[in-house]
């Protein structure tokens, strides 16, 4: 399986663990990946290639790095639940109180909610309405004054 960032480059060929699954560890350093990722299932026999875009469950798992930490100390956990029905829910922390200005964004990169929030410091949890958005990928992004930060997420009906 080749994974491809938002520009077409290949960042990742992996062999399969199964006939069905595959791992893959991404190094993203220097790599935009504001963009979504996109999977698809290339097969060839050395002649033809068939593509095969089905429905898939893909687990991405992450650790926190120095880029997940605005300058102003704000940090943005992992969204639970996923997929997410009625209300998503996102950890806040750090130190200093923050300004935020949250957006909801859909693959297509509209903006289908918004709001502002205060996180006073430490730990809070910022908690969004998702109750009549369509199943589907999507992006919340929040941002201060120091940068943003964002997390991909479900909708499911």
């Amino acid at each position: 399986m080749a994974v491809k960032d938002p520009s077409g480059q290949i960042v990742h060929v992996s062999e399969p663990l199964t006939d069905t699954q595959y791992t893959f560890d991404l190094d993203t350093t220097g790599v935009d990946l504001t963009g979504a990722l996109r999977f698809a299932v290339v097969a060839s026999d050395g002649l033809n290639i068939r593509r095969s875009v089905n429905t898939a469950t893909v687990l991405l798992e992450g650790t926190a790095t120095e880029r997940d930490v605005l300058p102003d100390g704000l940090a943005l956990g992992a969204l639970w639940p996923l997929p997410a029905r009625q209300e998503l829910h996102a950890p806040i922390s750090g130190v200093r109180p923050s300004n935020m200005d949250w957006q909801l964004v859909d693959v297509i990169g509209r903006v289908v909610r918004s709001g502002r929030d205060v996180h006073t410091g430490g730990e809070s949890t910022l908690t969004v309405d998702v109750a009549g958005l369509a199943s589907g990928w999507y992006a919340l992004r929040v941002a201060t004054a120091t940068g943003v930060l964002q997390r991909a997420f479900v909708v499911a009906r």
